[in-house]
């Protein structure tokens, strides 16, 4: 399931771009590619940039969003996973597997499991890239 993570346009041309892994004001996630977007516009100039690039691809503008007063996006977006899935806890060192699923007050948080700890999870921004560029998390268990 994907969730949906305001990046500004400029962000995605350069560091911000499909594949990468981003950080929000909460979260790490890893931009969706173009066939995950919705509402996006048809580049200006398509055919000079297609022939610019010798392409044979549609090229697309990403979806606009902002970010209300609230904090809450509003209008369309482009869409992320939140990745890495792993969590540790910093005071025991626990590792948890996608632990935000379990947590009922997102305003605080995954807390660690381990008896007598609870303290708050962090993602464990590790990953690995195979020799074809895919990109997954480390099988730490």
């Amino acid at each position: 399931m994907s969730e949906y993570v305001p990046v500004r346009f400029s962000h995605l041309l350069g560091f911000a771009g499909v594949g990468s892994v981003v950080r929000s004001d909460s979260w790490l996630y890893t931009i969706m590619d173009i066939s995950q977007w919705s509402d996006h516009d048809w580049l200006p100039y398509v055919e000079r940039v297609i022939q610019s690039l010798d392409i044979k691809r549609e090229l697309h503008l990403p979806p606009k969003g902002a970010v209300d007063q609230n904090g809450r996006v509003q209008g369309a977006t482009v869409p992320g996973i939140r990745f890495p899935s792993w969590m540790r806890c910093r005071a025991c060192g626990l590792m948890h597997w996608k632990a935000w699923k379990k947590t009922h007050d997102p305003k605080v948080g995954p807390l660690c499991a381990a008896e007598g700890c609870g303290k708050p999870l962090e993602q464990f921004p590790w990953v690995m890239i195979d020799s074809e560029g895919r990109m997954d998390d480390v099988p730490w268990h």
